[in-house]
């Protein structure tokens, strides 16, 4: 009985947050949510001596490789745009195209991170 004591102990993690801050709040709800539904063995057996059944969930990561994408393709954009070794009057052309990619790619960005 001791060493069941001990694991559930240690099977325990306090996370201390300013209620005021709400960003880190919603963070961690987030984080605890998520965990609790991706572990292995969250549901025990009726009598609790059995092995515990997997929920089967998987994290799905293709939204935010979609959005790391996105705004990987507009820094490209905004480093041609700074760095491109034309002279400003010949990379005017150069410089409004980049921006004008950077702007939608960001738009695009906003409209996935707002409707997601």
């Amino acid at each position: 009985e001791e060493e069941e004591e001990e694991e559930e102990e240690t099977e325990m993690v306090y996370l201390q947050v300013d209620t005021g801050d709400i960003i880190k709040v919603k963070q961690i709800l987030d984080e605890t949510v998520a965990n609790t539904f991706l572990e292995d063995c969250i549901l025990d057996d009726l009598n609790g001596t059995g092995p515990g059944k997997s929920l089967g969930f998987q994290e799905d990561h293709k939204l935010n490789n979609i959005k790391l994408i996105l705004m990987t393709i507009a820094c490209a954009f905004a480093m041609v745009a700074q760095f491109a070794p034309l002279p400003f009057p010949e990379s005017r052309f150069v410089l409004g195209g980049c921006c004008a990619a950077y702007f939608a790619l960001s738009g695009v960005l906003q409209l996935v991170a707002t409707f997601s």
